[in-house]
């Protein structure tokens, strides 16, 4: 059963000095992608907001058009410190972060309200304008995802992707679980729920955990084409055209709590022999 999207969606992207927006220009360069008919300072002058009217959402009151916020702030070390931990795609960076002293923070509103692909190329497009706007962002913090994303290697995929990608906002990531006497390596996918989809978990058992990692990411990418389709007992395939793994239901084995779906080895006798 999927969970309930996330009611604001956070993409913080960080600058080494606070980087000044123009206004205007963030604008126009908004329109090159989609509608964006309006844009208002928010509370303070450090704070703007713009909708786009193509995207409609169904209030009591009525249609409304979906939007995004846009904050200046300093980062907090506190948020990315996990994050930091979990950026297996960008190793380098533990030596770019702490030296950011600037913030942009960008939240979509009423977008738990719209289909999640449609949510997704909206903050997509959004985040593509913001860095072409306001250049001279070092990373970017996929707070849903809880990873730290190079703005160079975004804009790649970014460009050679033909489809809707789960990259950057699904993470795979990786922890220690078990007992003392019993430690395992397990993998686990974020993300997926902050659009209502559900997460996916494995065991690292026999197996190279890159390996593991494209599975998880491979799978996870499935479920943004189709939507969350995985029933228990239902068979997925692995990287080889023999291997295959069993989709079960389960409550996550690590935070935050949800309800994934478990990959298992068809045969993990087979498997772990093979991967040997």
């Amino acid at each position: 059963m999927s969970r309930p999207p996330l009611t604001e969606y956070t993409v913080q992207l960080l600058y080494l000095t606070q980087p000044v927006v123009d206004r205007e220009g963030l604008l126009q360069t908004l329109r090159r992608r989609r509608r964006t008919d309006e844009t208002r300072r928010g509370e303070t002058e450090t704070q703007l907001t713009f909708a786009f009217p193509e995207v409609r959402v169904r209030l009591d009151s009525g249609l409304v058009c979906a939007a995004c916020s846009l904050s200046a702030r300093p980062p907090r070390s506190t948020d990315l410190a996990t994050a930091l931990h979990q950026s297996w795609s960008w190793p380098g960076a533990r030596n770019v972060v702490p030296n950011c002293t600037g913030l942009l923070e960008m939240v979509d509103l009423l977008g738990h309200r719209i289909p999640y692909r449609q949510r997704l190329a909206l903050l997509y497009d959004v985040v593509d304008a913001i860095l072409e706007a306001v250049p001279l962002c070092v990373a970017i913090h996929w707070k849903p995802a809880g990873h730290l994303v190079l703005p160079a290697e975004y804009l790649r995929v970014r460009k050679e992707s033909r489809r809707l990608g789960a990259y950057p906002a699904v993470n795979v990531r990786m922890f220690q679980t078990g007992t003392a006497d019993h430690r395992e390596i397990s993998m686990d996918t974020l993300g997926l729920g902050a659009i209502g989809l559900r997460d996916l978990q494995a065991t690292l058992v026999g197996r190279d955990p890159s390996t593991l990692a494209r599975v998880l990411f491979t799978t996870a990418q499935y479920l943004v084409d189709h939507g969350d389709v995985l029933k228990d007992g239902q068979k997925v395939q692995g990287e080889r055209r023999e291997e295959r793994w069993v989709c079960r239901e389960r409550l996550s084995l690590i935070e935050p709590q949800r309800a994934v779906v478990e990959l298992i080895p068809d045969n993990p006798v087979e498997t772990t022999a093979a991967s040997r």
